[in-house]
């Protein structure tokens, strides 16, 4: 969040005379990254030579897609001479990558897949992709619509195929291990066995990265939350992700996560932190609650322990439902993007 807010000071000043509060909106409680260590040499290693160990990543050093042509960026267009300030934030946000959702509703998934694979094509960039699309995925929370199995394999296979090796980040089934109080146990086991079968397709593309979604802090305990990750197969992804849509604060999914890992024989996991700047209000107020902020700006590696890295996978200003004034559940809603961005470079409102 530092970079954003520094960055934003630059642009606003520009358009405006006002005195900006550039107070990072980092948690204190954030673990520091971890310092690097090297291993003393086996014996092995006296007698036989070995590959040299590959140098560890920057912190940070990892890029992703950005989209050229996202809401942010066409508001933040459209209000540039009428309001230059809220353009100023909106230029910002649009600037951060954030993450492609593939639905129920994407009714060309190879096409799709193949459009996202030539964006990032020759560059050294990582896209990141939600997958959103099992039947009853949320319990019909929003009525939200899925295929039935044998449509969902076909269409993760096509998934595949259009992105062909192109290096991801997969954040797989938002709360589909959370959301199961509706699924009679026949059910609930298609659906493990469904999320499974995915992650080994997923992974056929060897610069392939997937992460299960586990939910968020409070929900399942760690231990409900690791056995839900190993039946629906988690030892054969990279690991599992939290926080998706949601808002709860960076240091609580980080000592989640860190627990769940721990569990997991050192599975890592992602956290997004789109709109997580001042954490959540409560388990109820989950549907865009008011006066919340944007959370750290996306980066991998982060060199917190077991973290792989901070991803904005609900972009900032997207509705949660028609609540709190609100428009209809996944539309973009400029005004919460402005009042996310706003909250975050005045933490005090």
């Amino acid at each position: 969040m530092t970079r954003l807010v520094f960055q934003l000071g630059i642009l606003l000043s520009l358009f405006s005379c006002e005195t900006i509060d550039e107070r990072p909106m980092t948690p204190a409680a954030v673990p520091a990254p971890e310092s690097a260590e090297t291993a003393p040499p086996s014996a092995a290693a006296a007698v036989q030579p070995s590959p040299s160990p590959k140098a560890p990543e920057e912190i940070g050093s990892r890029r992703f897609y950005v989209n050229p042509k996202s809401e942010a960026a066409k508001a933040a267009a459209r209000l540039k001479d009428t309001q230059p300030r809220e353009a100023g934030w909106l230029q910002q946000l649009a600037a951060e990558p954030t993450a492609v959702w593939f639905t129920a509703k994407t009714t060309e998934p190879e096409a799709e897949a193949s459009r996202l694979a030539q964006a990032v094509a020759g560059s050294t960039v990582y896209a990141v992709a939600v997958i959103q699309a099992l039947p009853k995925q949320d319990c019909m929370r929003y009525e939200t619509p899925g295929l039935a199995p044998a449509a969902y394999r076909t269409w993760i296979e096509s998934l595949v195929r259009g992105l062909g090796e192109t290096p991801i980040y997969w954040i797989l089934e938002p709360e589909a291990l959370l959301l199961t109080a509706c699924l009679k146990a026949e059910a609930l086991t298609e659906r493990w066995n469904l999320i499974a079968e995915t992650i080994l397709v997923l992974k056929k593309n060897p610069r392939a990265l997937v992460f299960v979604d586990i939910g968020y802090p409070g929900w399942l305990s760690v231990r409900e939350a690791v056995d839900r990750l190993m039946k629906a197969g988690v030892m054969a992804a990279d690991g599992f992700a939290l926080n998706v849509g949601q808002y709860y604060a960076t240091e609580d999914c980080i000592a989640y996560g860190q627990e769940i890992s721990g569990r997991l024989g050192g599975k890592a996991f992602v956290l997004d932190t789109s709109r997580n700047g001042k954490g959540a209000l409560s388990r109820e107020a989950w549907c865009n609650p008011k006066n919340r902020a944007i959370g750290e700006t996306p980066q991998a590696p982060t060199g917190i322990k077991g973290l792989e890295a901070y991803l904005w996978l609900k972009e900032p200003g997207v509705s949660d439902g028609t609540c709190n004034g609100g428009p209809a559940a996944g539309v973009w809603w400029e005004a919460r993007a402005i009042e996310l961005m706003r909250n975050a470079l005045y933490p005090g409102n």
